[in-house]
């Protein structure tokens, strides 16, 4: 039997933020991995804008929430790296260890957590 150890919270499931750089060998451990990637701040703020229902990305900003996360978000973009999501379910032990090792191995830097 696995027991978790590291990022345990008491929900069901936890949604984690990593940036990790678009190198040849990231892109073998991250292709299929994550359920969303940004890779440009465009590829950003059609998800702001889909997410808060705005029509543009100045009204979608005005809002505190969605101004810090594109914030948060875009300067890892600006920096080269990809900006990618993944939800993982509490029972779900080997997604989990992956993305520990993808974060421990240097390969991603976890931005955020919930």
């Amino acid at each position: 039997m696995k027991y978790r150890s590291g990022f345990v919270t008491n929900s069901s499931s936890s949604s984690y933020i990593v940036a990790y750089k678009n190198t040849e060998k990231n892109k073998e451990l991250t292709e299929s991995f994550f359920d969303y990637k940004y890779k440009t701040k465009e590829n950003l703020a059609k998800c702001i804008l889909k997410f808060f229902g705005c029509h543009t990305l100045e009204e979608a900003l005005k809002n505190e929430q969605a101004k810090k996360y594109y914030d948060r978000m875009a300067k890892f973009i600006r920096k080269g790296y990809v900006v990618a999501e993944k939800r993982i379910d509490f029972y779900d032990c080997d997604t989990q260890e992956q993305l520990e090792l993808l974060i421990k191995n240097g390969n991603a830097v976890l931005i955020e957590e919930f």
